[in-house]
């Protein structure tokens, strides 16, 4: 199994009504994208300063199924016309779970 966590920075200024379009967009994608094993996402709870605003955590059965969901089109247009123009910084990792160390 793999895990991808998305970390974003919000732009100064972000409303309150484009915040609810990203939540929108990601619900949908359950339903769109089949690779996607689970979804998690949300604020930042602000427990500690200089976190990220916003996060997100997919599962996906392999690497494969990372991949599909990274070309499918769903996922690119919530990149594009969602995500990217609030966006002010991104950082993304991938990691294998499941496995016997954990």
């Amino acid at each position: 199994m793999i895990q991808h966590i998305v970390l974003f920075h919000w732009k100064d200024g972000v409303s309150s009504a484009q915040l609810d379009a990203v939540d929108q967009a990601v619900k949908k994608l359950r339903s769109q994208i089949p690779e996607l094993k689970d979804l998690k996402w949300g604020p930042d709870l602000d427990f500690r300063e200089g976190n990220a605003d916003w996060g997100l955590a997919a599962i996906f059965e392999d690497h494969a199924g990372w991949q599909a969901y990274q070309v499918h089109p769903a996922h690119k247009t919530l990149v594009s016309d969602v995500i990217s123009p609030i966006t002010a910084s991104r950082t993304a990792i991938q990691f294998q779970i499941g496995n016997a160390s954990q």
